[in-house]
């Protein structure tokens, strides 16, 4: 089979994903591109506290855990392959930039400085440099590209960040999970997925339970789109819960991505803050599907089915460059 699935520890077979959690994070930093630095956190000391974390769903039967703290925010390659080695899990993580975010004179606070400068074109080479040759100089490679885009009408910085998503998209086959929040940005990257030719079920509508209007969900779901609903928590489940069978009632189980956004270890505060485990879907919001009479196939199919459709790759066909 020349389908794989690019972790942390290298490619897998798709059919060893198993349920996963498709949007999730270990840590994240937001000090801001200027001052973000490994300097800031011990690995080890986060290893120690985060690890528990991932055991714990791996006693609930959970076998994958999609990382999406992009560059800039706290990715940490060899963390996360300490954390893999050592949870037994499959750990992916990411190439790409994160646009999104709002301070006060800064509207992309966790861009760095070169993003402004470089054309799309070059931005896509430096993520292809990691996806074929590894990230930032070791053997660890993005298993999807994660991106992040204001809210509303795409700015220009915005705009020429995922055609750069776009771009390595083609090139790599990666799937372009973006921070996007809202159903206009969503409508617009689909344009932009159109005229730079990547398919559309190669973008992956994150946080697509902030858009208010139902009809945008379900006009981003029918060109083709990922729609992932992915701030599981107690506080949210009851909406997240009509938004599920909202979409399942219409059909699109084929396109429909649910996780918790959860972890965030935060460097800066003290034992890096308060940790939000990554049990509650598992434990709490299947439970609820189920009383739901949602069958339990159609569960296996958000959680094992559509992820490892979302983060399979041919590497035996144009995307090979990187395994071969």
């Amino acid at each position: 089979m020349s389908k794989k699935i690019v972790t942390v520890l290298g490619p897998i077979d798709p059919q060893e994903l198993g349920p996963a959690l498709v949007h999730e994070h270990i840590l994240v930093d937001f000090a801001g591109a200027k001052s973000v630095s490994r300097d800031r956190y011990d690995r080890d000391t986060v290893h120690r506290k985060m690890l528990p974390f991932l055991l714990q769903i791996k006693a609930q039967g959970v076998k994958a855990f999609a990382e999406c703290t992009p560059a800039y925010l706290g990715r940490d390659p060899l963390l996360l392959k300490a954390l893999a080695e050592d949870s037994g899990l499959h750990v992916l993580t990411n190439t790409g930039l994160y646009a999104a975010g709002e301070r006060e004179g800064s509207p992309e606070p966790y861009l760095p400085a070169y993003a402004y400068e470089l054309t799309a074109e070059s931005l896509a080479g430096g993520w292809l440099k990691e996806w074929y040759e590894g990230i930032e100089g070791t053997d660890v490679r993005p298993g999807f590209i994660k991106i992040g885009v204001n809210r509303g009408e795409l700015r220009p910085i915005s705009e020429k960040i995922v055609k750069a998503a776009i771009i390595t998209g083609v090139h790599s086959g990666l799937a372009v999970a973006c921070h996007t929040v809202k159903g206009v940005g969503a409508l617009q990257i689909l344009r932009l997925f159109e005229q730079g030719k990547l398919a559309p079920d190669r973008f992956v509508f994150v946080h697509a339970q902030g858009e208010d209007s139902l009809e945008i969900q379900l006009e981003c779901a029918r060109q083709g789109a990922w729609i992932e609903y992915d701030g599981v928590g107690p506080k949210t489940a009851d909406t997240h819960l009509k938004l599920v069978l909202f979409m399942l009632e219409r059909g699109f189980e084929d396109q429909l991505l649910i996780s918790q956004d959860a972890g965030w270890y935060r460097p800066g505060e003290p034992d890096g803050g308060e940790i939000r485990g990554f049990e509650y879907l598992y434990e709490h919001f299947v439970p609820r599907l189920l009383n739901e009479a949602v069958p339990a196939a159609t569960v296996d199919h958000l959680l094992i089915h559509n992820p490892r459709r979302m983060l399979e790759l041919d590497l035996q066909g144009s995307h090979s460059g990187a395994f071969s």
